[in-house]
C-alpha cells in the first residue's frame, strides 16, 4: 500500500471512541475508493494504547475523503462532553489531514523550485485557487463548465506569469506556445482552449464533463513541469491544516444571517 503510516496513542478509556472514528474513516475512504486499515501496535503500554493507521495517500481521491472525514470528526467531537474525548476525533483528523497532501506554498518554496523567487507569491495564489476549484468540482459543487474554465484560467495565468515575452493581448494558443516547448503538451492545451470556446461560446455544455476530464491530466502535468508542484483537490480547511495542524482545534466560526462574524463568548 502506497503512502505513509502514522500512529495515534490513546487512553484505554477512549478506545471505544477511537474505534468508532476508525470505522468512519474506513467507510469514508471506501466511498472514495481509498484503501485504509489500522492495527494495534505491539509496543503499546497499559497506560497508552497505540494504533497504526495505514492508507493510500497517493490516491487523488484522498483529499476528498479527508474533507468529508473532517465533517464527521467535528460532528463526533461536538457530541462528547469530556475535553479529552472531544479532542480525540480532532487529533485523528489533524494527523490524517496533515499527511494527506503537501501545501502548495511548501512545494513552491522548496530548494529545487522552478519558479523565480519574485514570482512565488503570485504562483501560490494561482495554484491554490485551482486546487480549491478542483475540490469543488470533485465534490460536485462546481459545474463541469466552470471547472473547464478554471483549467483554462490556470494555464493562462501561469503563462502570463512565467512564459518569456507573454502578453495579455496574446491569444490562448500563443500563450501555450510561449509556455512550453513540449509539442504533445502544446497540442493538449490548445485542445483545452478549443473545447472551452465550444462550451462557453457555442453552447456545448453537454460536453463539458468530457472535456474537463480529458484536460485535467494535461493541466496537472503542465503545472508539475513548470512549477514542480503536485496539485491535489484540496478544500480550504484541509489546506489550512496542512500549513498549521494546530488550527484543527480552533472553534469553527459562526455567522449571523446578515453574514457578519458572530463572536462567541466563553
Amino acid at each position: 500500500m502506497a503512502g505513509w503510516d502514522h500512529t495515534i496513542a490513546v487512553d484505554p478509556r477512549d478506545v471505544d471512541l477511537l474505534l468508532k472514528c476508525f470505522r468512519l474513516l474506513r467507510r469514508t475512504c471506501a466511498r472514495h475508493r481509498v484503501e485504509f486499515t489500522y492495527y494495534r501496535d505491539r509496543a503499546s503500554s497499559e497506560r497508552r494504547l497505540r494504533f497504526v493507521c495505514a492508507y493510500n495517500l497517493q490516491s487523488v481521491n484522498m483529499p476528498g475523503a479527508v474533507a468529508e472525514f473532517a465533517i464527521e470528526m467535528r460532528a463526533l467531537s461536538s457530541l462528547e462532553s469530556e475535553p479529552r474525548r472531544k479532542r480525540l476525533p480532532l487529533r485523528l483528523l489533524r494527523d490524517v489531514a496533515w499527511n494527506a497532501s503537501r501545501p502548495v506554498s511548501e512545494q513552491l518554496w522548496d530548494d529545487t523550485n522552478k519558479v523565480p523567487d519574485d514570482k512565488l507569491d503570485a504562483a501560490e495564489e494561482i495554484l491554490t485557487a485551482f486546487e480549491r476549484a478542483w475540490h469543488s468540482w470533485h465534490v460536485r459543487v462546481l459545474s463541469h463548465a466552470d471547472f473547464l474554465e478554471a483549467e483554462h484560467s490556470v494555464i493562462t495565468n501561469l503563462a502570463l506569469l512565467l512564459a518569456p515575452d507573454a502578453r495579455t493581448r496574446d491569444n490562448f494558443p500563443t500563450l501555450v506556445e510561449k509556455l512550453t516547448a513540449d509539442e504533445r503538451l502544446q497540442d493538449a492545451l490548445k485542445r483545452l482552449g478549443a473545447h472551452r470556446r465550444e462550451v462557453k461560446h457555442h453552447g456545448r455544455r453537454d460536453h463539458a464533463q468530457e472535456y474537463a476530464e480529458e484536460a485535467l491530466g494535461w493541466v496537472h502535468r503542465a503545472v508539475t513541469d513548470l512549477t514542480g508542484v503536485d496539485l491535489d483537490p484540496l478544500s480550504p480547511e484541509i489546506a489550512a491544516i496542512g500549513l498549521d495542524p494546530s488550527v484543527v482545534f480552533d472553534p469553527r466560526p459562526m455567522f449571523w444571517r446578515s453574514g457578519e462574524r458572530r463572536i462567541v463568548r466563553r
